[in-house]
């Protein structure tokens, strides 16, 4: 998807995280870059297809302040280094979290 079709601008973030499958098989990602409507991860991308649902399992804080997040998203695209996902519910905590790491942390 070309930058021009996105509704919400991407911000490269530098994250680790868990992508869950509805068949539990979990993996370590990395996201290159977060959006309030989706993130782009870095991983093995087996057993990923487009419109696969999975959970994306981030910790946003450190410390005593890291919080992990909960969210079910949607496969949008696969590429050969990872897969776009498209966020499906993200809960007020999340969303406000979400929000202070693209906006406010300098991360």
């Amino acid at each position: 998807m070309l930058e021009e079709q996105r509704e919400l601008k991407r911000k490269p973030v530098a994250l680790s995280v868990t992508l869950g499958t509805e068949d539990k098989d979990a993996r370590p990602c990395k996201v290159r870059d977060l959006s309030l409507n989706g993130v782009f991860v870095e991983c093995d991308q087996t057993n990923l297809s487009k419109d696969n649902s999975v959970e994306l399992s981030i910790a946003i804080g450190k410390g005593k302040q890291e919080i992990r997040h909960r969210v079910p998203a949607r496969v949008t695209r696969i590429s050969k280094d990872g897969a776009a996902l498209s966020f499906r519910k993200v809960d007020m905590d999340t969303f406000s979290s979400i929000l202070e790491l693209l906006y406010v942390s300098k991360q």
